[in-house]
């Protein structure tokens, strides 16, 4: 079975579905820029904090100046720009995964998952690389589509397995709350939609990426796929629960990843669309090429080391703790997708001495609302945070302080509840991105 998928990997396809997609893939990235700029990103989420969490083993990512962080800003709009065409795909695409990456990493309190969806998915554009066959049509190994159809797949059946847990299965939590909160006394947040919202998307999650791979279920799957994004896209783009941003519209556009070439041609044929597009989708006319499908070693090894990574990530969280939910650690790059919903109460104090009285630090100076939101999930953060309030305090007042918190976490509708123990002096703790933290408290309800 082996030697047979690696032999599929090198076989040619034709490359009209993945050519669409990058049209399709370049203009969400330019809709994500705008929203981005609608939101001051740069100017309120990388500038204004005096404080920006940095991810583990990545501390050497500092912020430029303002002119510095508003060019890097424009390069992830010119990127997918230059992406749009052919001719310029591999620069742009170099342009926009460095300017992107650089920003994805900058600030630990704003990972996405869709974020990082993105960033890998635009670096796939990296190995694309089509030629002409004998008839003309654009070809490509299978193993570059492969990597894109692989992606998508595991960001759905992981998302699926995130979902079998207590909360989810048994009370229905987030859905639960989030509807009731959105559509109060209303027939929305009613038991029969919140069972839809709760089993039918881990159905959906756990299902579909098969159903996309399946020729015969292709259509039905892609169907089901628009019904499952527009309901996604008005449960977490309005109110409460946080945003998803373009994300269902960049999933929606993944359809066309699994859709049969030769289908999508009779359907353009039909409309009179068949030469839509040629500057856009279109390559350079060469001999016809046989080079890109030579049996090579170190590609088999690389994609397959690709799938092994994406398969095993997810998991390293027990490593560290079963109880990822709560602690926050090894929760990120793991597709873990609207599993959890937290109230957060946040209150940081110093002293000089033990006999002196705590006098609280007015963090909302220092960091914003989401950081001190995501803060308050994840042990790693309140390390950070800590260490920095040690060096800050340490300049002010000639000695180590004595720094402790009141964090009161209210996890999928449960009373909230102390997440670190208000008696511990966090500026002495020490943390491993693989152990847990001994001054996390447990989740008791």
């Amino acid at each position: 079975m082996f030697d047979r998928f690696t032999q599929r990997l090198f076989q040619p396809v034709d490359a009209l579905p993945l050519n669409l997609f990058r049209i399709a893939f370049s203009l969400v990235l330019l809709i994500q820029f705008f929203v981005f700029t609608s939101a001051h990103f740069v100017e309120a989420g990388i500038l204004a904090p005096r404080f920006l969490f940095q991810y583990d083993y990545l501390t050497f990512i500092k912020p430029l100046p303002a002119g510095g962080m508003k060019l890097v800003m424009y390069l992830t709009f010119i990127g997918p720009a230059l992406m749009l065409f052919r001719k310029t795909l591999r620069a742009g695409t170099v342009i926009f995964v460095l300017a992107f990456a650089y920003l994805f990493f900058l600030e630990e309190a704003y990972y996405n998952n869709h974020f990082y969806m993105f960033l890998m998915l635009s670096s796939f554009w990296l190995f694309y690389t089509p030629v002409k066959d004998a008839s003309g049509t654009d070809v490509i190994p299978y193993w570059q589509l492969f990597l894109f159809q692989f992606l998508v797949f595991i960001v759905y059946f992981y998302g699926g397995i995130a979902k079998i847990n207590y909360d989810w299965l048994v009370l229905q939590q987030p859905p639960r709350l989030l509807l009731a909160i959105n559509a109060p006394n209303s027939w929305i947040s009613s038991d029969l939609v919140v069972y839809y919202i709760a089993f039918g998307g881990l159905i959906f999650d756990l299902i579909i990426g098969f159903l996309l791979w399946y020729r015969r279920t292709f259509l039905f799957a892609a169907l089901l796929t628009i019904i499952f994004h527009i309901t996604n896209h008005y449960m977490f783009n309005m109110g409460e629960g946080g945003t998803i941003g373009v994300f269902p519209l960049a999933m929606t556009f993944a359809n066309l990843l699994f859709a049969d070439a030769t289908g999508i041609r009779r359907f353009l044929k039909r409309f009179g669309l068949e030469n839509m597009g040629k500057i856009l989708i279109q390559i350079k006319k060469t001999a016809p090429s046989t080079h890109l499908f030579t049996f090579k070693p170190m590609v088999r090894n690389l994609v397959f080391g690709f799938v092994v990574i994406q398969l095993l990530l997810p998991f390293r969280y027990l490593l560290v703790s079963t109880d990822v939910a709560w602690t926050g650690q090894a929760s990120y790059f793991s597709w873990r997708m609207k599993v959890l919903m937290k109230d957060v109460d946040v209150k940081f104090y110093a002293r000089k001495n033990v006999e002196d009285t705590p006098e609280q630090i007015n963090i909302g100076r220092i960091i914003n609302t989401m950081q001190i939101s995501y803060m308050a999930q994840h042990a790693d953060m309140i390390y950070k945070f800590s260490q920095y309030l040690k060096k800050d305090l340490r300049k002010k007042w000639g000695v180590d302080p004595i720094i402790t918190a009141d964090i009161l976490v209210g996890m999928n509708g449960r009373k909230m509840q102390a997440f670190v123990d208000p008696n511990t002096n966090l500026a002495a703790v020490h943390y491993s991105p693989w152990r847990k933290p001994d001054w996390v408290l447990p989740l008791t309800h």
